[in-house]
């Protein structure tokens, strides 16, 4: 009866989350926001169910049991009656979700080996206390006549009441901020941010002073746009928590910063903003937010920018403790600590100012370095198991339900909401079990995710809103730009793991050669999946996808792989889809990078017997001697691992070429394709 009621509907483009809130206002005439039973018999009675199958029905999917089914429970149902029709419609999301973590992970191992390298032959490292920007110099050409205030608005402090809503719509129109205006919003917010304690109490919410919750918007000033529109501005009765991430992957960063900070300086008792692991200076030179700084501005810009990020607080709390029996938010970017002792007064004690980077980089951190890292990257486990674990983002930590549920009961809190990964339908509820049976009040933790269509992905974006502490939030769902059709994300999947395989190249063809035997160049079906599951650290229905991948494949049981066909498969037809410059363009266009003089001489110096390429040995020779000369000895980097990755074509050797581009993918994106060629199968 509810796929009926959904038939009614001609919207056969709507991922299935979006298919189910489609049917839950169907079945929620009156708008509250709750299916009542009467209203859930009323919608269903047509289909043939007798009230007996209804009433079943409606109490399996009100989880919490209070009479009335949200829209999220009946989204969880609704997917779970999918999964029943044999629908996978989230295996697609699920590999592009762990793609985006798998290119994360080696963008920032790429990104640390460069700015070692920029650390030990330039004086423009990051200065934490001056908010200076580490990493290498980047030359480009600066506007001089940038100062444009004849055609846009111009900012001085104190700032003005509505200047803030004033900028938004001014940037939606495409129109651009002088630089002196945008270096006041930057101060006053600045200003204002270093007064904040790192832990920011919030009065709890009410019908008169509600209060949204926001995930990460990624530059993406339209999603931003769309939350104002739909909650409205910033006040005393319409507060905001904005839960880091504004900037990187999104073209919009700096206009979508500069609105926050502009809002942060009119409303600061009513707009918090935490800090993400994209407020980092590492990861900014790593995913595009200090060249985006440059091209509008300058580097000056984006080290004040730097500095505004140190000041940005860790994390914040909503009511809390005895005084609100134990019912509170606590909400943070990234998740938890690895250590149980940790205490509110510790978060309180960090010295946030000399974080540029919250990267840990050392081989036995402070206690605070740890701290600030796990804070804004850490995630809870994906299978919801007990207990403490590695995380697979090479930052940070993934803690389970018996970690979530010790540190609410210490802080006497219900609720932990944080963000940092992207949600296909915007939010997700996790119900987590109290440790104590005499505790009144259930724990959940939201994740929460504000950026639509993410880097080209497809997921809404959404939004919490809280009334009081007593009843769940609302949870506005919403896409600024239209979704994507189903084929582009199939066909991109499929590049990026692609992509994937070619930067785990020699990694693979060890792991493959160890479980083969009979040293035939041939493995098993199963034993094959199992060596790219477990050297690719993908979750996902490998059998689905490779007949795709291996081109003409027989299925049936026994039929074995020959997995040096396979890589070199891959890598041709990654260099066909990356479109590969002949060598001699590519030796020009070398010299076109950012600080090609260093990365020649680093080069140079690497290439011992100086035949124009660093082998494996020259290379953990000369990673040797950067680890020995770093200011700080016991930065690690890994030679073997880095080796592969800079290792483009697989020769076992690294030419000038590639050490160049790899130094430009860690700047840019690892995998740059063009949208005509997303469609493209493998």
């Amino acid at each position: 009866g509810i796929n009926a009621e959904y038939g009614k509907l001609e919207h056969w483009q709507m991922s299935v989350s979006e298919r189910a809130q489609a049917v839950f206002k169907q079945l929620d005439p009156d708008g509250n926001g709750r299916i009542s039973l009467d209203e859930f018999m009323s919608g269903l009675h047509d289909f043939g169910h007798t009230d007996e199958e209804i009433e079943q029905l409606f109490h399996q999917i009100d989880q919490d049991g209070d009479g009335d089914i949200d829209e999220d429970e009946f989204v969880r149902g609704y997917k779970l009656y999918a999964l029943t029709t044999g629908e996978t419609f989230s295996e697609d999301w699920k590999l592009w979700n762990q793609l985006d973590q798998r290119e994360e992970e080696d963008r920032l191992k790429l990104s640390k080996l460069f700015i070692v390298l920029d650390r030990m032959t330039s004086c423009d490292g990051a200065n934490a206390e001056a908010g200076e920007a580490e990493g290498p110099e980047v030359e480009v050409a600066v506007d001089v006549d940038i100062e444009r205030e004849d055609h846009s608005l111009i900012v001085t402090a104190p700032l003005q009441p509505g200047i803030a809503s004033d900028l938004l719509q001014s940037f939606m129109s495409g129109m651009p901020l002088s630089r002196s205006s945008a270096m006041v919003i930057i101060s006053e917010a600045t200003r204002i941010l270093a007064e904040e304690p790192n832990l920011v109490m919030i009065e709890p919410p009410t019908a008169e002073s509600v209060l949204h919750i926001v995930g990460d918007l990624h530059g993406s000033l339209a999603d931003l746009n769309a939350i104002v529109k739909a909650k409205g501005s910033p006040c005393a009765s319409n507060r905001f928590i904005f839960n880091g991430d504004y900037v990187d992957r999104g073209r919009d960063g700096v206009e979508l910063l500069l609105v926050l900070f502009a809002y942060k300086s009119l409303y600061p008792k009513y707009v918090h903003l935490n800090r993400g692991n994209h407020e980092d200076v590492l990861v900014n030179q790593s995913y595009g937010f200090q060249q985006e700084c440059i091209e509008k501005y300058d580097k000056p810009f984006f080290a004040k920018v730097i500095k505004a990020f140190t000041m940005l607080p860790l994390c914040a709390m909503v009511g809390g403790g005895r005084e609100h029996e134990d019912r509170g938010l606590f909400v943070v970017h990234g998740g938890l600590f690895s250590d149980p002792s940790v205490t509110l007064d510790d978060i309180n004690a960090i010295k946030r100012r000399k974080y540029a980077s919250m990267i840990v980089r050392v081989k036995n951190p402070p206690k605070h370095d740890l701290m600030v890292e796990e804070m804004t990257w850490s995630d809870p486990t994906v299978d919801g198991a007990d207990g403490i674990y590695e995380s697979e983002r090479g930052s940070g930590i993934e803690f389970g339900p018996d970690v979530t549920a010790a540190w609410l009961s210490q802080i006497g809190c219900n609720v932990l909401i944080r963000s940092h990964e992207c949600i296909e339908d915007g939010c997700q509820l996790t119900k987590i079990p109290s440790p104590s049976r005499s505790r009144n009040v259930s724990f959940e933790l939201y994740t929460i995710f504000s950026a639509s269509n993410y880097a080209d992905g497809d997921n809404q974006a959404a939004v919490l809103t809280y009334l009081n502490l007593t009843k769940k939030p609302t949870v506005y769902r919403f896409r600024s730009t239209t979704k994507p059709p189903n084929i582009k994300m199939v066909g991109r999947n499929r590049l990026r793991l692609a992509d994937l395989i070619f930067r785990r190249h020699h990694r693979l063809l060890r792991a493959f050669q160890a479980a083969d035997q009979t040293k035939a160049g041939r493995l098993s079906q199963n034993m094959f999946i199992k060596v790219l599951k477990e050297g690719l650290k993908l979750d996902i229905k490998w059998s689905a996808l490779l007949p795709s991948m291996l081109g003409e494949w027989d299925r049936r049981d026994g039929q074995v792989v020959e997995y040096n066909a396979f890589l070199n498969r891959l890598s041709t037809f990654i260099y066909t889809a990356r479109g590969e410059a002949p060598s001699q363009e590519q030796a020009a266009l070398s010299k076109m990078y950012d600080n090609f003089h260093l990365l020649k001489a680093t080069f140079d110096f690497w290439d011992a017997d100086n035949n124009g390429s660093v082998d494996l040995a020259e290379f953990s020779k000369g990673v040797n001697h950067l680890n020995k000369q770093i200011e700080d000895p016991e930065l690690r980097l890994d030679a073997a691992e880095l080796f592969e990755l800079l290792d483009l074509d697989r020769s076992g050797e690294i030419d000038m070429n590639e050490f160049c581009e790899a130094f430009r993918l860690s700047r840019n994106s690892i995998v740059q394709l063009d949208e005509e060629r997303n469609s493209t199968t493998l």
